[in-house]
């Protein structure tokens, strides 16, 4: 029988629909094994996102939508909606990376690390001045390595590329630094010893894998997907428009970062 799952949203967006407890896309695996053919519909926010879907093994075909990628592997066949699962076994869902991307990666897991993202695709989840945070994070980069994750997506540019934010590549000194890859970016968020961040995409995958996190917040955004997830992780959610100075906040960070 050919089934489909659909999604729609942000790249934060369809990493939780991808990887959450019982998603859809977790009994793929079983579809498989009983001789389905499977399909992702992605109705996406950047082009950038296709790249999540490569390379999966359970997943035959996707139809994508961005926000000028099109993409249809298999034009003109019937799909019906995946409705019933009680009767499948579910396995967690995991990003497939390339041979560059799982060297990388392993080359980090080798060790303690922490990944930090402070911008996001929004400028009003970017926490004021967070350069003085990076600025304080140098004096953890000394004993424990500090990977900066920054792909964020400009569909007027390449698929992906480094932060938008300006001055951060000139500010990143001796932090790690990532090829501009997204896969390898979420893999590193999910690796991480701890993550501190902002409320991006780097956190939902962070989130997702229940790494500790330090999740700096502006509170006038509502999120409550991603706040429950926080919740349940316990996560430090830090409000930089609410109560104490930003400064103060920075400090409480990387004061955590040392523990």
């Amino acid at each position: 029988m050919n089934l489909y799952v659909q999604m729609i949203g942000g790249i934060g967006d369809l990493l939780i629909y991808m990887m959450k407890p019982n998603s859809p896309l977790g009994y793929f695996p079983a579809l498989k094994a009983r001789g389905d053919t499977t399909l992702v519909v992605a109705h996406a926010n950047t082009d950038a996102a296709a790249v999540l879907f490569e390379r999966l093994p359970y997943v035959d075909h996707l139809r994508f939508r961005g926000h000028s990628k099109r993409i249809d592997t298999a034009p003109g066949e019937t799909f019906h909606l995946l409705k019933r699962y009680d009767d499948l076994h579910w396995e967690p869902p995991h990003l497939v990376l390339d041979d560059e991307e799982q060297r990388i990666l392993a080359d980090l897991v080798c060790g303690r690390y922490i990944a930090v993202h402070l911008t996001a695709s929004l400028p009003e989840k970017m926490p004021p001045g967070y350069e003085r945070l990076l600025d304080r994070l140098r004096e953890v980069n000394r004993t424990i390595p500090v990977v900066l994750l920054g792909v964020e997506t400009d569909d007027d540019g390449p698929p992906v590329k480094g932060n938008r934010a300006a001055g951060i590549r000139s500010m990143r000194g001796d932090f790690i630094v990532l090829p501009p890859k997204l896969r390898l970016h979420v893999a590193v968020a999910q690796c991480a010893s701890k993550f501190i961040g902002t409320l991006s995409c780097f956190n939902c995958a962070a989130q997702l894998a229940a790494v500790p996190s330090f999740v700096l917040v502006n509170r006038s955004l509502q999120e409550p997907n991603v706040y429950r997830m926080m919740e349940r992780n316990r996560a430090i959610v830090a409000p930089w428009n609410v109560g104490r100075p930003i400064d103060q906040i920075y400090d409480a960070a990387v004061e955590w970062a040392r523990d």
